[in-house]
């Protein structure tokens, strides 16, 4: 079950890690209702699985916050100016902080551009008017994924990443993504226009700095 909350966190970091936005300005909080549509596990594990995901976002700064079961949380923290991400993993009481560069990030990219055909259906979603869109993400399956899309709140993309939901003018209100047979979807329950302090996208003296191969020996490679 470790493995697989750690599966989580990093389906989260993939999924999170270009939401600061260019364009269109946004400072508030935004919390997302997580599902893991196919999981198939007994009722004690799904009871640890993260229910909700809250990001915070100021001036194309955004910190993603996830609790899981077994004492376990992950916060990732990115800035589109310095083109850098850090995520924090607590452990029951473990504190790890990982810095990812550009380069890092850039590892983790598609290899090809996906492609974004956007359609006229709408939705409504945390109060905002959505519009929908379908992306192929060009992989060996040619997977085909469907995001909601608020124009209202601006534009997600990181202008250093090639980013699955590039194209897509506004903020992802509803989407999936899937990363070694797992599915993770996320929909917004609330949007908060709000001041967000600048202490949110600083990392905490008590989490010390470790490397991703590290991590991965404290779950036999993974």
């Amino acid at each position: 079950m470790k493995k697989t909350l750690l599966l989580i966190a990093t389906i989260a970091l993939s999924a999170t890690a270009t939401i600061a936005q260019k364009g269109k300005e946004f400072e508030g909080k935004v919390v997302y209702e997580l599902s893991f549509p196919g999981l198939e596990i007994d009722a004690n594990n799904a009871a640890m699985l993260p229910k909700e995901s809250t990001v915070y976002m100021k001036k194309g700064k955004s910190r993603t916050e996830m609790s899981m079961g077994m004492g376990m949380s992950n916060i990732t923290i990115t800035d589109s100016k310095t083109k850098t991400a850090t995520v924090l993993y607590d452990m029951m009481g473990n504190k790890m902080a990982i810095k990812m560069t550009e380069e890092d990030m850039k590892a983790n990219e598609p290899k090809t551009e996906p492609t974004v055909t956007l359609m006229n259906d709408t939705k409504e979603i945390a109060g905002y008017k959505c519009k929908k869109a379908e992306i192929k993400l060009n992989d060996a399956e040619n997977t085909v994924t469907t995001v909601y899309y608020a124009p209202e709140l601006g534009n997600r993309d990181m202008n250093w990443q090639k980013s699955t939901m590039k194209g897509i003018d506004g903020f992802p209100m509803e989407f999936e993504t899937r990363q070694q047979g797992m599915t993770m979807k996320f929909v917004v329950k609330s949007v908060s226009k709000e001041e967000v302090a600048d202490s949110k996208f600083s990392i905490p003296s008590d989490y010390k700095e470790t490397s991703k191969e590290d991590l991965q020996k404290m779950f036999g490679g993974q």
